[in-house]
């Protein structure tokens, strides 16, 4: 292209308003799919993103692999779902990236492998995708592919469910029900440390009133397949 840029600039920007035009359409035809998929047209929304899928947006693939994996407008096939998945996340799709984790935590289409699934998950979740980070919790909580810790599950938990997903604040409320160490802002006591015999302890001002005991000191705060919006 930049040699056609240089020898030919009037065919570089034909070539550059094409482009733009054919991104306008698949950008125009993701939306109406997502459109109706809010709607609950599933039908509707496989038949937009099955030619934008094989065109190679990676949007598309993924929502098309969610369509497969939860049988929405088409047959469940976790196979289908698998290869849609793969070539979104290819293209670093935050939606493909989690749609694999759970096929990989479920043993859909693909061996059970817990810990392949975490490494999905977590990369979903750097991207922000909520229902990766509720998934890191529930795998936190119950200990699949990952130590159990409530903790971590309410630290994810919580993420999420600043983000308005209800499963997690649900979540949440039962993990901090059950572990109150794991609730926000969560601490234990510092541990005090004995004088020692070289530097005595300071004595109270006043023998009349000595000084109340300090409080303890607290930490500041610690939080199938997806859609993405």
């Amino acid at each position: 292209i930049a040699r056609i840029e240089r020898d030919h600039p009037e065919i570089a920007q034909q070539i550059l308003d094409e482009e733009a035009r054919q991104q306008a359409r698949r950008d125009f035809a993701f939306r109406l799919g997502l459109e109706a998929l809010s709607r609950g047209d599933h039908k509707a929304a496989f038949e937009q993103w099955k030619p934008l899928a094989e065109e190679g947006d990676g949007r598309a693939q993924a929502q098309l692999g969610r369509l497969y994996a939860e049988g929405l407008g088409v047959g469940k096939d976790p196979g289908e779902a698998l290869k849609w998945f793969r070539k979104g996340a290819a293209q670093g799709e935050a939606v493909a990236e989690d749609g694999l984790g759970v096929l990989y935590m479920n043993g859909e289409g693909v061996a059970e492998d817990a810990e392949e699934a975490i490494r999905w998950f977590r990369r979903a979740a750097a991207q922000g995708l909520s229902r990766a980070e509720f998934h890191l919790g529930s795998a936190y909580e119950r200990g699949a592919g990952v130590p159990r810790n409530p903790v971590e599950a309410a630290k994810w938990y919580r993420r999420a469910a600043e983000q308005g997903l209800k499963e997690a604040k649900e979540s949440l409320a039962r993990v901090e029900d059950e572990h109150p160490e794991a609730r926000a802002g969560a601490s234990k006591p510092e541990a005090t440390t004995a004088p020692s015999a070289e530097t005595p302890a300071a004595e109270p001002e006043s023998p009349a009133k000595e000084a109340p005991p300090a409080e303890p000191a607290t930490k500041g705060k610690a939080a199938p397949a997806p859609g993405k919006k």
